[in-house]
């Protein structure tokens, strides 16, 4: 009895196997097709969603460069509408721009305040602060005081207007001209905190 002799199985032979034929046999199960075409939505679905997705918010963390893209945004005409439109993107990038900036500009007044300075390289004009906060205080000026001389945030209108009078009056008193030109603490303290007024101005209507 001769030994049968295995007969070698090719790709060519594996794949026939697969191949559906006239009556059905070696074809894809319901289930095999219905699975196949699930997979390939999700495929489709996940590749339309990465082209159409916007890039991912990058909020600057140094206050220049946050300053820098609030004020271009502002400035664009297409962006603006969009936000004015209810875009909620824009209005995230709005919000994180502005609380950035907010915290870094009160970091730095924090530190002008207390005498801090930076690591390294100051940030432009914060010596200046620290020494006009220190100025101010050496006067007696409480720490609102200080702040509002070294920010120079305007003040109401009213505050403003009260400012002025008070100034143009004693100005106009000789008593005082004298006391404070003699060097008096408390007409000096007056003056200044007069003048951390006046040189703020008042806020705009609405701002």
């Amino acid at each position: 009895m001769s030994a049968v002799t295995p007969t070698k199985t090719t790709t060519a032979t594996k794949r026939r196997r697969v191949m559906p034929s006239n009556d059905g046999s070696g074809s894809a199960t319901v289930g095999e097709l219905l699975f196949a075409q699930h997979e390939a939505a999700n495929a489709a679905a996940v590749a339309a969603i990465a082209k159409d997705a916007p890039p991912e918010l990058v909020i600057p963390t140094d206050v220049g460069e946050a300053e820098a893209r609030l004020s271009a945004v502002k400035a664009d005409p297409k962006w603006r509408d969009e936000y004015l439109a209810g875009n909620q993107r824009h209005a995230k990038e709005l919000r994180e721009l502005q609380a950035a900036v907010d915290k870094a500009k009160n970091t730095r007044v924090d530190m002008a305040v207390t005498g801090q300075l930076y690591d390294g390289i100051q940030p432009s004009g914060h010596l200046a602060a620290v020494g006009g906060a220190q100025y101010l205080k050496s006067m007696g000026l409480g720490e609102a005081e200080v702040r509002q001389g070294i920010t120079g945030a305007p003040v109401s209108a009213e505050e403003h207007a009260a400012a002025v009078a008070t100034k143009t009056r004693l100005l106009e008193n000789p008593d005082f001209v004298a006391k404070y030109m003699g060097g008096d603490a408390e007409a000096k303290r007056t003056m200044t905190r007069l003048n951390i007024l006046v040189t703020a101005g008042p806020a705009r209507s609405g701002a």
